[in-house]
């Protein structure tokens, strides 16, 4: 206990650098944009006699601030800020086109800038510019007089006009005219685009950071320097620290993480009316998916205001804060990113094992859940795709198919079954039933992988007996069970146990804090005319459920009935402002009850207790992977049959929580479409919970 508090105060600490560090960069980052030539201005009295000469201009312009850090519950950094480089433009409203361009050549001589996005477009409005006396020939006088006379009895104004004669000359550039455009020219072709496609007041980044994040060509020490040398020769233009994203775990749980659209992206037109109502700028850097689109207006920066006067040069007189920005405010997510290190280790490791046995094993889950609180631990989602370019195999992060990809569960599910037939008074807890295949009329004969005879229902978890929850099931719908005769349902049936289990959150949505979430497929068809589907159901072999649901169907079980929110954010924090400072909980959030299970308390405790024999009692289906643990685990396994690509498979599970007596961590692992009677759900369940309890706890 003392090292891991020595460890938390070390993390703490570092935090705490990591945020003055970042606000230190921020601050600098405002400075530099506020100077946006302080080079003119440290000349002021030059320039204040030129400013006398010349009718001022004022403008408003907005400069955004850093995002919010992100950490896992420990204080590690899963999301965090660089600082970059990068060279900005801000367009003045008395900026004239002949100005941007000798800005571009400028430029253009001290960066080399990514050339890959020039339209045909751009290279022609470049060509017009530079070729004045050939321009003016590509349309007639006479095609302008004739332009002008109709565009003046329809009406238009001077502009559309002008608009006009501008698109006749582009149509009319030959690819031949293009043809002897340099790279220079290409080069100050891509600065004037981004220049000019500004908005009035808008600063627009040029080029920025050395990341190895990006794709596209980035700024050089060098480079930033030689432009820093020279901005009193480049109205509007600015050399400054920016910011970036920056992942320390790599791809780890990056599909859930979400990404943020660059400065050229800006605003996701789907969202773009949204956005800009609430006070962003179109090319504003947003969260486009996942925990950074969910939670963006709390990582989103307040933006630095400033109100700046300039001459009709485009220099610098004077500037006046309106609003001082800040960084946005820190998330604290619940996970912890050493059981999720481990845990995805692990997970990649058996899957490459399942797959080279049956090559339809191309995907695992995983999720860890604290029952008492809905938090998530750890939530892994690995895929194996084959890479195209090269022609291997690899592993791909898909840790949103935890909650986004369904499949049958098979026998993991048959705690809700129990549930479900005790509560609808079907059975009695400690029924026995006759275990033996089942010769229903139409069907083949249906039962578990040997016949146990009378059992109870305790025996029927702990060996997992199909036999026994088919006929539970029949005696659910009012039915009869006889050799060699049909199945006589109610067709309420299948209802009536999607209901029941939906108390446990299989079949519903579980209330994630992400989008995208699905309940799962729901078969169609009524127990009446299908009884056999009933029968299927009760083995988790008609609907599909999500790696996530089966994690809160075993957490409501584990903490006697309480279905709790899975949640991945545990706190918001305000930005941290000195080292000395603690940051201050802006919002915690605490656990929430979606509804407490309508069942007797008895019951749960007796599911408890058979799922407890799984694991101990020596004909358990998992006794043999988790007997001889020191942290007594209680859990069911499942296998369900499927069918992919013509072959026959098996869905292996696993639902787990430990200690038994009291849960304080439950587990759901999925590998579908794997071998038939695979050990690799129950390996990867038995190795997460050893990390959990000899590393993490």
């Amino acid at each position: 206990m003392a090292m891991k508090k020595q460890e938390n105060n070390k993390i703490s600490q570092l935090r705490a650098r990591l945020n003055v560090l970042f606000l230190l960069v921020f601050l600098l980052f405002s400075a530099l944009i506020i100077r946006l030539g302080m080079i003119q201005i440290v000349r002021g009295e030059e320039y204040a006699n030129q400013s006398a000469k010349q009718a001022n201009t004022t403008i408003t312009y907005t400069q955004s601030a850093p995002r919010g850090m992100i950490y896992d519950r420990h204080g590690h950094v899963i999301v965090g800020n660089a600082p970059e480089y990068a060279i900005t433009y801000t367009r003045y409203g008395n900026a004239t086109t002949s100005e941007m361009l000798a800005s571009a050549e400028i430029l253009a001589s001290f960066l080399e800038v990514d050339i890959s996005r020039l339209t045909v477009r751009d290279k022609k409005d470049y060509w017009l510019l530079t070729h004045p006396d050939e321009a003016a020939g590509l349309v007639s006088q006479q095609e302008q007089k004739q332009l002008w006379e109709a565009g003046g009895q329809a009406g238009k104004s001077k502009s559309e006009i002008d608009e006009e004669v501008y698109q006749l000359q582009l149509e009319r550039i030959t690819e031949e005219q293009l043809h002897p455009l340099t790279d220079h020219d290409l080069q100050v072709s891509a600065i004037y685009s981004k220049m000019a496609s500004g908005s009035v007041g808008s600063t627009r980044v040029m080029i920025s950071g050395n990341n190895s994040m990006k794709k596209e060509k980035t700024i050089t020490y060098e480079e930033f320097a030689a432009v820093s040398e020279h901005l009193s020769q480049l109205p509007g233009v600015d050399a400054v620290v920016d910011w970036n994203r920056i992942y320390p775990y790599g791809d780890v749980l990056r599909s859930v993480l979400g990404n943020v659209s660059t400065e050229e992206e800006g605003l996701p037109g789907e969202k773009l009316d949204y956005y800009v109502a609430r006070g962003y700028s179109r090319n504003d850097r947003v969260g486009t998916s996942y925990i950074e689109e969910v939670y963006e207006e709390m990582l989103h920066g307040t933006k630095t205001k400033l109100e700046v006067h300039a001459d009709n040069e485009g220099n610098i007189t004077d500037y006046t804060i309106l609003y001082a920005g800040e960084k946005g405010n820190d998330l604290v997510l619940t996970l912890d990113m050493m059981l999720q290190e481990k845990t995805e280790a692990i997970v990649e490791a058996q899957l490459w094992n399942a797959h080279a046995a049956r090559s339809t094993a191309d995907r695992a889950f995983v999720v860890v859940m604290d029952p008492r609180t809905g938090e998530i631990l750890s939530m892994v989602g690995k895929r194996i795709i084959t890479n195209e370019k090269i022609g291997k195999k690899e592993m791909q992060d898909y840790a949103l198919g935890t909650f986004s990809s369904a499949y049958e569960l098979g026998s993991a599910v048959k705690g809700a079954t129990l549930l479900t037939a005790w509560e609808t008074g079907a059975l009695s807890p400690g029924d026995y039933l006759f275990d033996e295949k089942l010769n229903i009329r139409g069907t083949p004969l249906k039962g578990s992988y040997s016949n146990m005879g009378s059992i109870n229902d305790l025996t029927a978890l702990y060996r997992s007996s199909n036999a026994y929850m088919f006929k539970a099931v029949i005696a659910m719908g009012g039915g009869k069970y006889a050799s060699g005769q049909g199945l006589n349902l109610n067709s309420s049936l299948l209802d009536d146990m999607r209901y029941y289990f939906g108390q446990f959150g299989l079949g519903v949505l579980t209330g994630i804090d992400l989008p995208n979430e699905t309940e799962g497929y729901i078969g169609t068809g009524s127990a009446a005319q299908h009884p056999g589907f009933a029968l299927d159901l009760a083995i988790g072999q008609y609907d599909t459920y999500t790696p996530m649901q089966l994690a809160q169907y075993v957490s409501t079980i584990a903490n006697g009935g309480y279905r709790m929110k899975p949640q991945l954010l545990k706190a918001v924090l305000e930005p941290q402002k000195d080292v000395e400072d603690s940051q201050r909980v802006v919002e915690g959030l605490s656990p929430v009850v979606l509804n407490k299970a309508a069942m007797n308390e008895s019951w749960i405790e007796r599911v408890q207790e058979g799922f407890k024999a799984v694991m101990h009692n020596s004909l358990g289906t998992g006794y043999a992977y988790f007997h001889d643990s020191d942290y007594y685990p209680a859990g069911k396994t499942g296998t369900a049959e499927a069918t992919v690509n013509g072959q026959d498979v098996e869905n292996v599970t696993l639902v787990a929580y430990a200690p038994y007596d009291n849960p304080e961590v439950a587990i759901a692992v999925v590998v579908p479409w794997a071998e038939e009677n695979s050990p690799a759900a129950k390996l990867i369940g038995r190795q997460v919970l050893d990390v959990y309890f000899t590393e993490i706890k």
